[in-house]
């Protein structure tokens, strides 16, 4: 097949990533793949298979010049499948492969909420052929509208690439972050925004250093630190929290940590969650979307109720004050993840879908 996958952001993230490595797995197994951005963030990363890069403006979400130039890119290379992964490829690739082209469009739909957007409902329910998602709860969520054919939705599991861990890499990042040997950290990572809830994770830390109070937490991402710094020092806690800003060293970072926090409002599975496993750091979470489809509680990782500071914490302090356990569960969540989670199953499972769509 010929495949195209386009992303037009600016800055590094979880889809980013998602996106770049599906793009390198498909090309891997035998596609002719070519990946569509607005700059040279995606070609300084390396690659194991040969993708390659075409650029477009993507000056607005309507950008007529961007439109005409991707259908022209899709008739010229006779491409099967778009796929456009983020909301302003989303019109400008559905359409532009609807317009006199044999183009087929596979989307991508990654949060638990419904599809509110007057631009989004036309473009998922006219324009994508198939819709990608990676959690059975956004499917169900996506079930109650019913305009939208449910019929069209494919699970596809995020993977997640196998990460190197050394003693040398958690010394240096721990460091680099002011932490001691033996300090506990806690981390969470994403836009420092209201959908990753890191306003919870700030309450439950207020609780928990009453008994731990010589924890760290460490959160990582761009966005909102000012308000959330404010919110830090309302609660008493502004020497306890760490805000590095955005940063690309995640795997590195993640190595720092002991837990890992993820009190999001909504979500699919998150890559960061996943890559947390990765590294065998025990994860507690808000039970959300397709957390538990990941996490069998107590098990390989800990699930507490959506909100429930008070539990997100005394689960927390459990974790601090068992090792063992905490090692434990780190080592079942690798597990998972290795076993059942790869990025050559995300892609062997991506490529089933998109040949049954090319052959319709």
């Amino acid at each position: 097949m010929n495949i195209m996958l386009i992303n037009s952001a600016k800055e590094w993230g979880g889809t980013e990533k998602w996106a770049l490595y599906a793009a390198d797995g498909l090309a891997g197994l035998g596609h002719k793949v070519y990946f569509g951005c607005r700059g040279n963030m995606f070609q300084n990363r390396s690659l194991k298979n040969n993708v390659e890069f075409v650029t477009f403006p993507f000056a607005n979400n309507a950008d007529i010049v961007t439109l005409f130039q991707i259908r022209s890119f899709l008739k010229k290379k006779s491409i099967d499948v778009v796929m456009p992964s983020k909301q302003r490829e989303y019109f400008l690739a559905g359409l532009a492969a609807k317009m006199f082209t044999d183009t087929k469009v596979a989307g991508i739909y990654g949060i638990d909420r419904p599809i509110h957007n007057l631009r989004n409902r036309i473009v998922f329910y006219h324009l994508f052929d198939i819709v990608y998602v990676n959690a059975r709860k956004i499917v169900e969520v996506l079930s109650k509208d019913k305009s939208f054919d449910v019929n069209k939705c494919r699970l596809v599991y995020v993977g997640v690439e196998s990460l190197t861990c050394n003693d040398s890499t958690r010394q240096r990042m721990r460091e680099s972050l002011g932490l001691t040997q033996n300090q506990i950290c806690i981390m969470g990572i994403g836009r420092v925004a209201s959908q990753k809830g890191f306003d919870y994770g700030i309450k439950a830390l207020s609780i928990l250093i009453k008994k731990h109070p010589d924890i760290k937490l460490v959160i990582v991402g761009s966005g909102a630190i000012e308000e959330h710094k404010k919110m830090a020092q309302d609660y008493g806690v502004s020497d306890k929290v760490i805000f590095t800003g955005f940063r690309e060293d995640i795997p590195d970072l993640l190595q720092a940590m002991d837990i890992y926090w993820l009190p999001s409002r909504s979500e699919g599975v998150p890559n960061t969650m996943m890559e947390a496993m990765a590294v065998k750091k025990p994860v507690v979470a808000f039970d959300i979307a397709g957390v538990a489809e990941l996490i069998k509680n107590e098990e390989n990782g800990i699930v507490v109720p959506f909100e429930d500071v008070e539990m997100l914490s005394a689960r927390t302090a459990d974790l601090i004050e068992n090792p063992q356990k905490r090692k434990t569960i780190g080592e079942r969540g690798y597990q998972t993840v290795v076993n059942d989670y790869s990025m050559e199953k995300m892609c062997q499972v991506m490529e089933k879908y998109l040949l049954e769509l090319v052959k319709k």
